[in-house]
């Protein structure tokens, strides 16, 4: 739809004879409408698409799943460690078990 100004600018080139101008305008602003339309229908889904973020912030909510993750990370890496330490040790339990059973059935034992 056209506005006050665009309506006088469009009967201004009508009297003076550039009806194809004219024309072409009124076909711009029409345009121009549509693309507005379009921004507008853009810019609502834009603002229910926040909405469905905490305080409305996606970048903070990115954040904090970043900081989720690299403590997971860093957990996983600890309960990795703990039980690379605690298999090491069952093993040399085992072996020791091994050679004093071992010991016992040879007579080395007490």
């Amino acid at each position: 739809m056209a506005n006050m100004e665009q309506v006088r600018l469009i009967s201004s080139l009508k009297d003076n004879g550039l009806h194809d101008v004219a024309d072409y305008m009124m076909h711009l602003f029409e345009r121009q409408d549509d693309v507005d339309k379009k921004v507008e229908a853009i810019q609502r889904c834009m603002d229910d698409i926040k909405k469905a973020f905490p305080k409305e912030d996606p970048y903070g909510h990115r954040l904090y799943h970043e900081k989720v993750i690299r403590q997971r990370e860093a957990m996983d890496e600890v309960r990795w460690s703990v039980k690379a330490d605690l298999y090491q040790k069952a093993a040399w339990i085992v072996i020791g078990l091994i050679v004093a059973g071992a010991g016992l059935k040879l007579g080395l034992g007490g």
